[in-house]
């Protein structure tokens, strides 16, 4: 082959690298741009289809009053806490405006170590105007976050409900 030639194949196989190179440059930047993105919008989905089957199942005990169990699923950032008609404040949350004075289950995001948990706005919550929640208003964490489903037992009594971890 004549010099021409090869610098003309040296030539191609380079302007093809440097393509290759710069098309790896820019999916690089853009996959993790795509997937942090992704992530924000998307982040707090399961967690939220989750509690919308809890809440399913609370009507349907409501309905019935027949006890149900429920799979939740919680990350470990958040906590399903129940809230009072009453009191603005239950245990180290804050109650939700969202609730009004109505009992509430909320899934509230918690604090950093030493700062306030928080739950305005909650991640998803639920009001309950016609039935109380029954709980530990000392304790009113019903589900603390772990990373996984968590079975929770939802029983009736008269106009009461009570919703707990399963044994």
């Amino acid at each position: 082959m004549n010099k021409k030639g090869e610098e003309s194949t040296s030539s191609s196989i380079m302007e093809a690298g440097t393509t290759v190179i710069s098309i790896m440059v820019v999916l690089l930047i853009i996959i993790p741009v795509a997937l942090i993105i992704y992530g924000l919008i998307y982040k707090d989905t399961g967690v939220k289809n989750s509690f919308q089957d809890l809440t399913y199942e609370v009507d349907k005990v409501i309905k019935t009053g027949k006890p149900s169990m429920a799979a939740l699923y919680l990350s470990d950032k958040y906590d399903l806490v129940a809230f009072t008609s009453q009191n603005l404040k239950s245990g180290r949350y804050d109650k939700p405006t969202q609730c009004g004075l109505d009992y509430c289950l909320a899934i509230c995001k918690k604090g950093l170590v030493f700062v306030k948990d928080n739950c305005e706005p909650p991640i998803a919550h639920k009001r309950y105007q016609e039935i109380e929640l029954i709980f530990d208003e000392n304790d009113p964490v019903l589900v603390s976050g772990t990373k996984g489903i968590v079975n929770v037992d939802i029983s009736q009594q008269d106009n009461k409900i009570t919703i707990k971890k399963a044994a």
